[in-house]
C-alpha cells in the first residue's frame, strides 16, 4: 500500500499543481518503521491515520478520484446549448463568435477546431462559399482577439483551424484596410473608444499615471485605431461590425474575471456598458453573459461573483 501511495505521489507531479496528490509534503520526513520496509508487512490492517499525517491518511481513504478535465466529447452539446440561447437578435452566427472568443480567453484555443466542424455540419455551412466566408470571419475574430489575451493562443487557434479546414474551402488572400498608420486610423480608433467608453474614457486612462501617452497611443492607434474599430464592410461582409468586435471583446474580458479589487472585473463593467452604449439591448446581453458563463463553466472556472448587467445598467 505505501509503495501504490508514493507511486501515486510521484505520478501525480506531472499534473497541474491543483490536482497533484501532496502525499509526501517536502516539509515532513517519515521514518518508516523496518518491518514496513520488508516485501511482507507484518499485518495488513491499516492503523487510525494521525492528525496530520498525510500517509496514514492515503491509505485509509484508497486511491483519489480522477481529475475532471474538461472533455471535448461535450462540446457538441454546449454549442447546441449556447446556440438556443442566444439572442437571434444579434445575428445568426454571433453566438460562435461569442463562444470562440471565450474558449480562445480561457486557454482552450484549439477547441476552435470542434466548433469549425460543428459549424460546417449545419445546413448553413453546406457550400465552399459558405464555408469560406466562415473562415474569413473567424480570422477577423482572431485578428482581433490577440489584442485582448495575446499572441500565443491566438497562434494555437490559427493552428488548430487550418488543420481542419479543407482546400476550397479557404481564401488564401488577406484584404488589409490599411497599409500604414495614420492619423485617421488613431481618429477612428478614439472614435469607436468613445462610442463604449463616452465620459468614462479620461478617467480610464488616467489611471495609468505617467505611461498614460503610451497607453493612450497604443489603444488608439493599434488596439482600437488598427483593429478593433475596423468594421470595413468587404465584398462578402466576412469583417465583424461593431456590435459582435464589442461582444467577443467582452467575451474574452469576462474569462479573465477573478474577485477582488481589479482582477479583470473593472474591464468587464466597462464592455458591458459599452455593449450596451452601442445598442445591445438589456435582456439580450444578459442573456450573451449567461453563454459566455457556461463556456467557462464548461472549463471548470467559478462564475460565482462575475459581473452581472444589473450590476452597470444604471451607469450607462
Amino acid at each position: 500500500m505505501l509503495r501504490w501511495a508514493f507511486h501515486c505521489h510521484i505520478k501525480s507531479r506531472s499534473l497541474p499543481p491543483r490536482y497533484r496528490l501532496n502525499l509526501f509534503p517536502a516539509s515532513h520526513i517519515y521514518l518508516l518503521p523496518k518491518a514496513m520496509s520488508s516485501h511482507n508487512p507484518p499485518s495488513p490492517s491499516v492503523p487510525e491515520p494521525q492528525k496530520g499525517n498525510p500517509v496514514g491518511a492515503a491509505l485509509q481513504e484508497g486511491p483519489a478520484p480522477e481529475p475532471s478535465f474538461p472533455s471535448k466529447n461535450s462540446l457538441p452539446a454546449l454549442f447546441t446549448r449556447i446556440r438556443a440561447k442566444f439572442p437571434g437578435s444579434l445575428g445568426s452566427d454571433t453566438w460562435c463568435l461569442v463562444v470562440a472568443s471565450a474558449l480562445i480567453s480561457l486557454s482552450h484555443p484549439s477547441c476552435i477546431s470542434d466548433l469549425y466542424q460543428h459549424l460546417t455540419s449545419q445546413s448553413q455551412y453546406q457550400t465552399s462559399e459558405q464555408r469560406m466566408k466562415l473562415s474569413k470571419r473567424l480570422r477577423d475574430l482572431l485578428l482581433k482577439t490577440w489584442t485582448l489575451v495575446g499572441i500565443p493562443p491566438v497562434v494555437s487557434a490559427f493552428a488548430a483551424l487550418a488543420e481542419v479546414e479543407r482546400e476550397g474551402d479557404v481564401d488564401e488572400t488577406f484584404e488589409q484596410n490599411h497599409q500604414q498608420l495614420d492619423a485617421d486610423l488613431s481618429q477612428r480608433g478614439e472614435a469607436f473608444m468613445l462610442s463604449i467608453y463616452r465620459h468614462n474614457l479620461d478617467p480610464i486612462l488616467s489611471r495609468f499615471g505617467s505611461h498614460r501617452p503610451a497607453f493612450e497611443w497604443l489603444q488608439k492607434s493599434i488596439i482600437y485605431g488598427l483593429f478593433l474599430s475596423d468594421h470595413t464592410e468587404l465584398s462578402d461582409s466576412a469583417v465583424l461590425n461593431a456590435i459582435e468586435t464589442e461582444l467577443i471583446t467582452l467575451s474574452a474580458i469576462m474569462c479573465r474575471q477573478s474577485e477582488g479589487e481589479g482582477g479583470g472585473r473593472h474591464p468587464t463593467m466597462w464592455h458591458m456598458r459599452g455593449s450596451l452604449r452601442i445598442g445591445v439591448g438589456k435582456s439580450d446581453l444578459a442573456r450573451v453573459v449567461e453563454c459566455v458563463e457556461l463556456v467557462a463553466e464548461w472549463a471548470d472556472k467559478d462564475t460565482s461573483g462575475w459581473v452581472q448587467v444589473e450590476d452597470v445598467e444604471s451607469e450607462v
